[in-house]
């Protein structure tokens, strides 16, 4: 009974352990993600803000956030504004 013990306490300690790393903390929430609209997109003051619009738009639409016709949209926001700040034409 002497040696029972002793291993039903490192069996008790090793299942402690076991749920310990099985067990996580809850995930914090992700921060909302944002979505520029077109109008966001067609008030970038320069190129560089532009640039910015345009990263964003692409990351969405890689990760999903947006689908095709969101992202057609925006991007046709961008690329309005891109001629208005480099005085082009279409």
């Amino acid at each position: 009974m002497r040696a029972f013990v002793p291993v039903a306490a490192l069996g008790l300690s090793m299942l402690a352990v076991a749920v310990a790393l099985v067990v996580k903390p809850a995930a914090a929430a992700a921060p909302p993600v944002f979505i520029p609209t077109g109008n966001d997109i067609s008030s970038a003051p320069n190129l560089a803000s532009l640039d910015a619009y345009y990263e964003l738009i692409g990351e969405l639409k890689i990760t999903g956030e947006i689908d095709t016709g969101q992202y057609s949209s925006l991007y046709i926001a961008y690329e309005t504004r891109y001629l208005e700040l480099t005085g082009g034409s279409a």
